[in-house]
Formats: C-alpha cells, sequence, structure tokens
C-alpha cells in the first residue's frame, strides 16, 4: 500500500498524496543505451508513438520507478494468494483483493493487445550529465509533479517519465521469455480469479494470456530483458517462468497442449540442474508445486508428462542442499552469509518451499516432520533468530529495521521505531561485508539514526554485515518482490 503510484494512494499510510500523474499520458521512448551501467547520450522518442497511460502500480522498492519485471512477479504471488486463501477473514480484511486488483491494473495498462507490445518500465533510474535520473534526488513522490520543467531541463524525466517497450514498440515482436512467461502467468491466474465476478474481465486477461505466451523467444540469446540497465535486476533464468504460465493456462482453460507444454517447461528446467530457491529470479518452486498439484488430479497425463516424482525430487533437492548448510550454522540458517545472496529472500524462499513440499508429501500437520522444522527455522530466523536479534519485517516485533533506505518512510515515517513506519516491509537483511564500503547518506535525506551510531557493529562476522541505517542499502533498502512473498507464506501458515 505504502508502494502505490498514482491518484488513488492511501492517505492513511504514511500521509501518501498522489503522484506522478503525469503518467497517464506519458511518452514512449527508445530502448536507453547503456555502458558500464551508465546512461549514455540522450533520450530519443518513438516517432509518432501516441500517448499511453501508465498510470498507477506500484514503486519496485525505495525509488519511484516502476518495472514489469517486478510487478508481474508480485501480481502472480498476490493473485495466487488470493485465488487459494482468501477465504480466511484475516486476508480479507486485510485488503489482499484490492491490493492485487491495484497491481493488476497497472499491468494491464502495460499490455496494448491491439499492436501486441509490451511496456517494460517507467522512468529511468541514474541518469547522466544532462539528464537527472529517479536515483539521483532524495524526495516525496509527490514533489516531482509540482516541476516546473520543459524539454532540455535536466529534470525534464522526473516529471514527465519515459516509458520504454518490448523491441522498441516494434508490434507483435517476440517477448523475452522470462517476461512473456510471468506477465502471462498474471493474466491467466486474473481469469482464474475473476471467472466468477468479473466475466468481462476474465476473459480480457486469457485472450491477453494466451497472446504473450505465443510471443515468448524460446530461444533466447544474450542476456533476458528484464530492466534497463539490466543489472538492477540480472535475472538468468526463463524456463521456470513459462512453467509458471503453461501450468496456469492450463487450469484457466482445460487445453491438454498447455499442460504438455509445462510439463515440457519443467523437464527443461530440472534439466539445466542450477535450481535456486523461490524467490524474484526464479520461480521454479512454486510452480512445480502448481504443476505437481495439477498431475495429482490428473488421472491420466499425457504424454511427457509421467514427472510428478522428478517434481518432487526437484523441491527435495532444494531443501536438502539448504538444510545441509543449515546444519552448520547456530541458527540453522539454510544459506551461507558469505554467499552473496540476498540472505532474507533466500530464507523466505526456503521457508515457503518447504511448507509447499511438506503439502505434496503429506507431512505438512507434522511438526517433527525434518523439512516442517526447517522452514520454521528459517522463519525464525526472518523474525529475529539471529545473531543480531532483529526482525527483519518492519514492524514485527519490536526490533526490527528503524531507518530503511525508503524515501517516503524516512521523509514522512518516524526515525525510531515507533508509528507511522513502513508496516509489513521485507528488508534485504546482512549482506557481504564489502557491500557497506564508501556509503553516503543521501542528499535530502534526514539522517538515520539521528546519533549515526552504528548499534550491530559489533555482530559483524563470516564476512558479513548487518546495518540499520538509512545510507545501508545493502542491508535496509525494501523492495515488493522481498515483501509479497510473505503475504503467501503467512497466508499458508494462516489457513493451515
Amino acid at each position: 500500500q505504502a508502494q502505490r503510484d498514482g491518484q488513488q494512494v492511501l492517505p492513511s499510510v504514511l500521509s501518501r498524496k498522489p503522484s506522478h500523474l503525469t503518467d497517464k499520458q506519458a511518452t514512449l521512448y527508445n530502448l536507453p543505451t547503456y555502458k558500464n551501467d551508465a546512461l549514455q547520450g540522450s533520450l530519443e522518442k518513438i516517432p509518432s508513438a501516441a500517448p499511453v497511460d501508465v498510470e498507477g502500480g506500484w514503486f519496485d522498492a525505495g525509488d519511484y520507478i516502476k518495472f514489469v519485471e517486478t510487478a508481474s512477479y508480485t501480481v502472480d504471488v498476490l493473485l495466487l494468494s488470493l485465488r487459494d486463501y482468501n477465504a480466511n477473514s484475516i486476508l480479507t480484511n486485510a485488503g489482499l483483493a484490492t491490493e492485487a486488483a491495484y497491481g493488476l491494473n497497472l499491468l494491464i495498462k502495460t499490455w496494448d493487445p491491439v499492436a501486441e507490445v509490451l511496456y517494460l518500465q517507467v522512468g529511468i533510474g541514474d541518469g547522466n550529465s544532462k539528464i537527472t535520473g529517479d536515483h539521483d534526488l532524495w524526495r516525496l513522490p509527490e514533489k516531482d509533479d509540482t516541476l516546473n520543467v520543459g524539454p532540455g531541463d535536466p529534470d525534464y524525466y522526473i516529471k514527465y517519465r519515459p516509458v520504454f517497450a518490448n523491441a522498441n514498440a516494434q508490434h507483435s515482436a517476440l517477448i523475452s521469455p522470462n517476461l512473456a512467461g510471468r506477465v502471462a502467468a498474471a493474466f491467466s491466474l486474473c481469469s482464474q480469479v475473476y471467472r466468477s465476478s468479473n466475466a468481462s474481465l476474465a476473459s480480457s486477461c486469457l485472450r491477453s494470456s494466451q497472446r504473450i505466451y505465443a510471443l515468448a523467444n524460446t530461444a533466447p540469446s544474450g542476456k533476458l530483458v528484464t530492466a534497463l540497465p539490466f543489472d538492477y535486476y540480472p535475472e538468468t533464468e526463463w524456463r521456470d517462468d513459462l512453467l509458471l504460465a503453461s501450468s496456469q493456462l492450463y487450469l484457466a482453460t482445460g487445453n491438454v497442449t498447455y499442460l504438455q507444454q509445462a510439463c515440457k517447461w519443467a523437464t527443461a528446467y530440472i534439466n539445466q540442474g542450477d535450481a535456486d530457491t523461490f524467490n524474484l529470479y526464479d520461480v521454479g518452486a512454486l510452480a512445480h508445486y502448481e504443476l505437481h498439484k495439477i498431475l495429482s488430479r490428473t488421472a491420466s497425463p499425457p504424454p511427457g508428462c509421467n514427472i510428478a516424482a522428478n517434481l518432487l525430487a526437484a523441491l527435495k533437492g532444494q531443501l536438502d542442499a539448504g538444510m545441509a548448510q543449515a546444519r552448520k550454522d547456530v541458527f540453522r540458517f539454510g544459506t551461507a552469509y558469505d554467499s552473496g545472496d540476498d540472505l532474507v529472500p533466500a530464507a523466505f524462499g526456503y521457508a515457503l518451499t518447504a511448507d509447499l513440499y511438506a503439502e505434496l508429501i503429506g507431512t505438512r500437520n507434522l511438526v517433527n516432520d525434518t523439512y516442517v522444522k526447517f522452514g520454521l527455522d528459517q522463519t525464525h530466523w526472518i523474525l529475529g533468530y539471529n545473531a543480531w536479534g532483529v526482525s527483519n519485517i518492519i514492524g514485527a516485533g519490536t526490533v526490527f529495521p528503524f531507518c530503511p533506505q525508503h524515501q517516503v518512510a524516512n521523509l514522512a515515517g518516524s526515525l525510531d521505531g515507533r508509528s507511522p513506519v513502513l508496516l509489513g516491509a521485507v528488508v534485504d537483511g546482512p549482506s557481504v561485508s564489502d557491500n557497506f564500503d564508501d556509503l553516503g547518506i543521501p542528499d535530502g535525506a534526514k539522517k538515520c539514526p539521528p546519533s549515526g551510531t552504528d548499534t550491530y557493529k559489533g555482530f559483524t562476522g563470516h564476512g558479513v554485515r548487518y546495518m540499520d541505517d538509512v545510507r545501508a542499502w545493502p542491508s535496509v533498502e525494501p523492495a515488493d518482490d522481498y515483501s509479497v512473498v510473505q503475504v503467501m507464506l503467512f497466508a499458508r501458515y494462516i489457513s493451515s
């Protein structure tokens, strides 16, 4: 809710005000050029392109850019949670359906079904000597709307944010398979969730899902398309995204061709042998769970789909690797501290995967089950059973990040953990010590902690550090993709 952009923000959340209203009539630009992540030259409008409406949606993290890469993943998880767990009154009262619809609405806007063009990103992060980027300023988002700027002014793209499209808006161009998969999955889930309550929306979503899935480039070369520049979100795996999409399309249509394709992508994903924990960059665990549930209800699996045992083995392999690491750690944490991984998201990935796997093998209600215990250990680590004694969810417990690197929280929230805070935001947590070199406070930010003291310095070790400081993006910048996994995990805990 705090991440909302556009007209329909919630004033009760950190005193939010409408922001980036010019996104309703935004301009399409050619894909920018980067060299070593530095923007080169100027931005060029796509000739004759009509204005596009990309107002609304969510900021992706502590900045104000909007990415389809992260938004589609977030919508996938929210809609899956809404489909399977919204009957629980706690989730209904928490506004799950409303927030899922809010994110879905922008995702719908990013797909032009007539030209068959997918928009990738709204805004530009890092600028250059002639262009101010979003990351160059620290302010409340509504300030951008008050700028008095024209073409050629450095701050022009802060108010009039550029929109970048797949293949520079070429009609019906192939789409990077990671994006095609996760966006198609979101629209297919839209079809499932709204089939009874809004048949027109469900039908439209299904048509979009089928076309986007059909446009997936299943023989990609070079880097996948994620964000601009790529290093913002350096995803390398894509078969998992197509697996999730095809399994959801099967559930939405009953077309066995989609089921066979899901089995094909599952097998390809397993065979490539480099599975990650469930996170933004790899949705394999969740996709395997979904496909296994489908196959368990299928009396006679079609050719190529006798793979239920393989799906279970893949999930078990991921968990076994985490449990082997956990046995080395006094806090039973499943990821090596100096691995370079995002540690809190990795813990959430293991916790969710363990719960999904335990359900599939029928041990979920056995508190002494090895996998149940491992999953709960990861949840405990997230919530404070760790070397720093800190909860990595803002507002959960009494010791949590007071100084997130988040502009709205820093400028409109408290600096001492008392209300108002960025309630429910998940941060990255401990990080490799070298990431904290040469940190500086952003211009315009409130100093936090006010004393400047690093109260966690004494717990630095094993090559990692945790720092609760507005400067410390490696530890305390929250992100949508970090935060959304808790929705599904805790929804499953509540519903079990």
